[in-house]
Formats: C-alpha cells, structure tokens, sequence
C-alpha cells in the first residue's frame, strides 16, 4: 500500500511540473497535454531566452565602451 502511495506521489509531482511549464512557456496552451510536446517546447524556449541574454549582453558590452 504504501508502495502505491508513493508511486501516486511521484505521478503527481511530474503532473505538477508538466502545468508549470505550461504556464511559464509561452509557446503552450492548456490543451498541449503531450508529455513530449511540453518538453520540445519548453527546450526551444530555453534556448531561445539563453539567445537573448547572448543579445542583451552584447548590447551592454557595447553600450559601455
């Protein structure tokens, strides 16, 4: 019994994670349930942020010689 309690647990804290990057990338919907299709995206958006930050900090380097 507690065997499956604690398998219950875990499926619940991946669930949890999953609706937490539905609601941080920008690219998902609510309705994307797709386990593979969350992780694609929020991959695609983690990189696309480390892109801007390369910008931003271009910018600055250059604005400050």
């Amino acid at each position: 019994a507690n065997h499956i309690a604690s398998e219950q647990k875990r499926r619940q804290n991946i669930r949890t994670g999953y609706d937490q990057l539905i609601q941080i990338v920008p690219t998902l919907t609510p309705s994307q349930r797709s386990e593979a299709l969350i992780l694609q995206k929020t991959v695609e958006y983690i990189k696309y942020l480390l892109m801007e930050r390369e910008i931003l900090e271009g910018q600055l380097n250059d604005a400050g010689r």
